[in-house]
């Protein structure tokens, strides 16, 4: 997330590439092309709240994913009644 709160400044571009790898292979993607980024200004508080959301989701579905394995389910939470 790019933010005013990052010391990132409207007016400031970004360059990136992003690289693949499997095993010994490296693969740029797009192919051999380095994405420029202009930041326009400050992000909203919805932007940077997202982070956050996710991650609380996250949490839930792995907790949510373990007990559904538990064989000893408290009796009073069982899933689909």
């Amino acid at each position: 997330m790019l933010s005013e709160q990052q010391g990132i400044s409207a007016g400031t571009k970004i360059k990136y590439s992003v690289f693949l790898r499997y095993g010994d292979k490296t693969t740029q993607v797009p192919y051999n092309t380095e994405i420029t980024t202009l930041v326009t200004g400050k992000t909203g508080i919805i932007i940077d709240t997202i982070p956050l959301y996710a991650l609380s989701g996250v949490l839930l579905a792995v907790r949510a994913g373990s007990e559904y394995f538990n064989p000893n389910q408290n009796s009073d939470f069982v899933v689909g009644q």
